[in-house]
């Protein structure tokens, strides 16, 4: 019986170990697909602002519409990261719960 309940135990430690790796890895993507966000924004403010400062500078509406593109994307892959990442944490706080309440009791 206590192989079982050991055999448990470790089971819901790799699940916590996996809840806190997945929270931290898709935390950080998260930040990343922001920052390419903001990347993507402050490009098209360049572009924008030189283009109303320089006459003869034109700016492709291709070139705009692909940074305006990728802006999004990155927006939404945040958006996704973050989702992602707060499911996580919530998973490792049950799992952790559900040690303490293991704990208790045994």
């Amino acid at each position: 019986m206590s192989e079982v309940q050991e055999a448990t135990q470790k089971t819901l430690q790799t699940r916590k170990q996996q809840f806190k790796n997945t929270s931290i890895a898709t935390f950080v993507c998260g930040v990343i697909a922001y920052a390419l966000n903001a990347a993507f924004a402050a490009r098209i403010a360049e572009e924008m602002s030189l283009a109303q400062r320089v006459p003869t500078h034109t700016v492709a509406q291709s070139v705009l519409a692909n940074y305006a593109a990728g802006s999004q994307i990155a927006a939404i892959v945040a958006g996704v990261c973050g989702a992602v990442c707060l499911c996580a944490i919530l998973l490792w706080f049950v799992a952790d719960l559900l040690e303490i309440s293991k704990r208790e009791n045994a």
